[in-house]
């Protein structure tokens, strides 16, 4: 007779059925960007550093609406409210950021 799964259901392994596994350091970036902390965090340095830090570079003065990590969370977890880790940014620079650091 074969084996039936039902959603909601636990595999032996105590995970449950049909979920993938993540790696751990994805689990805990999710954590970090939707929690509290950041988003605090986030918002402190957007009013500290309020044009996009990539354009003033390039000579342009660009609201920031993103804060991006230099070092990845998924790299190092440690960094993810370090300050000196952090850039703002607009959203087309966050994405060519996001793009270039993969």
């Amino acid at each position: 007779m074969p084996t039936i799964h039902l959603k909601g259901h636990r595999s032996r392994k105590g995970k449950p059925i049909g979920m993938k596994d993540k790696p751990r350091s994805d689990v805990d970036a999710v954590k970090i960007r939707t929690g509290r902390k950041w988003r605090r965090l986030s918002a402190q340095i957007k009013r500290e550093r309020p044009l996009c830090q990539r354009c003033e570079e390039e000579g342009r003065l660009t609201p920031a609406t993103e804060v991006h990590h230099i070092v990845k969370i998924s790299t190092n977890a440690n960094l993810a409210y370090d300050p000196d880790n952090l850039r703002s940014l607009c959203r087309p620079c966050h994405e060519i950021e996001e793009h270039d650091s993969k």
